[in-house]
């Protein structure tokens, strides 16, 4: 709801809250947060894939554009 109510103080992505905020922003069909997400997500898979994180809750769709 921050990122909605918000113009300037969004919430920051950070490896522990990506995947959620990413799977939430697909769900909820915010479209320019899933672009954020899925950028942070490629940027940043090196570190993220080391965390002890479910990420089998990622759809194909969002799968394929982070490997984009």
């Amino acid at each position: 709801m921050q990122y909605v109510n918000s113009e300037f103080d969004k919430p920051k992505l950070e490896l522990n809250n990506i995947v959620s905020i990413l799977i939430s922003s697909e769900f909820l069909q915010m479209d320019d947060l899933l672009d954020l997400c899925t950028k942070f997500f490629a940027n940043s898979i090196q570190d993220i894939i080391k965390l002890p994180i479910d990420m089998s809750c990622i759809s194909n769709n969002v799968q394929y554009k982070i490997a984009s």
